[in-house]
């Protein structure tokens, strides 16, 4: 499926944050430059949405909404390898020493982390060493009691690597299925869009150009920014249904 059911470890999950003190309507962001986008999520804090037919992905909105801004652990350049290294890290808000994942998630302790690694990755290692990174960020994630949103991301057919990608997108699935947390399926969801929903890079995700989140006119059928904040806020609606 494009959007995974919402699995009991995700109760669990949130149980164990509650516990912890993580911020049950708090929510951040993992990745590289795709992630770091000030369009992706960010828009959710601002009060001008056009939901359109999405109107039911306003309860998400309300409660989640204020808590997307900037992730020290969302950089340009930024790979599942260096999200572990303290060079990386903001020496403005982090502590000596502090990788961008633990100072991430210790300013902010939120409920849940959108994960996205793979566009960078891809050009500098086997799917093999991407799978152990991966595994790494989820389990810190989960040993925080944060629930980790795994995404698959768009690759164009015709680019070098896109057989690796293939291979990388088949690891997060994987990933996301053994441990029974939420993934986001955009390689999936993108393949119906121009382009693959993607930039003339072939590899960043093309804007509509909006600065809000704007579903009314469907733009999520042309551009894939669009299209991975639609799902991400579904997704949040999923799992704040399912927590009640």
């Amino acid at each position: 499926p494009i959007l995974s059911p919402i699995s009991p470890t995700v109760h669990a999950l949130f149980a164990q944050g509650q516990w912890l003190g993580i911020q049950p309507n708090v929510i951040t962001k993992v990745g590289d430059s795709l992630s770091a986008d000030h369009l992706y999520l960010e828009p959710m804090a601002r009060g001008d949405h056009e939901l359109g037919a999405y109107d039911f992905l306003a309860p998400a909105l309300d409660y989640y909404g204020a808590s997307a801004a900037p992730s020290v652990a969302a950089r340009v350049g930024m790979t599942s390898y260096v999200i572990f290294d303290p060079m990386w890290a903001d020496a403005e808000h982090c502590q000596p020493g502090e990788t961008p994942l633990a100072c991430e998630y210790r300013l902010r302790m939120p409920a849940v982390s959108f994960i996205m690694f793979g566009s960078n990755d891809v050009m500098r290692m086997t799917d093999e060493q991407f799978d152990v990174q991966l595994r790494l960020i989820v389990q810190e994630t989960m040993a925080r009691g944060i629930i980790p949103v795994l995404s698959t991301f768009s690759y164009h057919p015709e680019s070098a690597l896109w057989w690796q990608s293939v291979n990388f997108n088949r690891r997060i699935i994987a990933i996301a299925s053994e441990y029974q947390i939420p993934l986001i399926n955009l390689w999936a969801a993108a393949r119906h869009l121009p382009r693959y929903g993607l930039d003339v890079d072939n590899i960043h995700l093309l804007h509509s150009g909006w600065e809000h989140l704007k579903f009314s006119g469907g733009d999520e059928a042309w551009y894939g920014a669009t299209l991975r904040n639609l799902l991400s806020v579904a997704m949040l609606e999923q799992i704040r249904q399912s927590l009640g």
